[in-house]
């Protein structure tokens, strides 16, 4: 890439280290809806949909009151166990100075969304956020819905993510995947057997790309 006109960001795990409370937000919903513990795997082999698909997967039959009480455990408790990683305003900052159009595109839903850009403050950098469906892969969608209005070239725009579907979304949308693995939850070495254009495992490495390229 020779020149970088637009960044599009995942949230959960790339931007925030917020996917641990996902999943205890999902964990408390559903044994207080259920009076049952729910194990870890039993929610996140549905992570990729938004909070109302994971909800359809696991309980269907109590969806309203497991979406309602979900949305009230996740704004309750976002405060003390989420939080931007560390060099990721900076990263923000320094695209927004130089130029370069922001965007996110995330498969949480807007109720989870709204409250992650409000509490970590953050919403203003994106000049579009789109979110994620309830009934599947959707990023490389919402990727093209925002080249359609940048109006610039795919090669100049990348995406930034933590996970393989980011690598694989940003790929049918024709922009570079570019991975990041700073985050605890991600599995660094399962990303390169997917070939990104980068991988960066320090927000620090990511901002010297950044410097580099523009």
């Amino acid at each position: 890439m020779k020149k970088l006109e637009g960044l599009i960001f995942d949230l959960d795990g790339t931007l925030a280290d917020t996917l641990p409370h996902c999943l205890k937000s999902f964990q408390l919903t559903f044994e207080q809806v259920t009076g049952r513990e729910f194990s870890d795997n039993e929610i996140t082999k549905y992570f990729g949909l938004s909070e109302e698909g994971i909800i359809k997967k696991v309980l269907p039959d109590k969806y309203d009151e497991c979406l309602n009480t979900f949305l009230e455990i996740y704004e309750n408790n976002h405060h003390p166990y989420s939080k931007l990683f560390d060099g990721i305003i900076e990263i923000l900052e320094y695209a927004k100075n130089k130029g370069i159009k922001l965007a996110m595109v995330t498969g949480k839903g807007r109720g989870s969304a709204d409250i992650t850009l409000k509490y970590l403050n953050i919403g203003h950098y994106f000049e579009f956020v789109e979110i994620g469906s309830s009934e599947g892969l959707i990023k490389s969608e919402g990727i093209k819905r925002i080249l359609s209005n940048w109006q610039i070239k795919k090669e100049n725009v990348a995406y930034v993510g933590d996970a393989i579907t980011d690598i694989t979304e940003s790929r049918d949308a024709g922009i570079s995947p570019i991975a990041v693995s700073w985050a605890s939850t991600t599995d660094h070495s399962s990303l390169i057997t997917h070939n990104p254009d980068k991988i960066f495992s320090k927000t620090e490495d990511f901002m010297c790309w950044l410097n580099s390229i523009n």
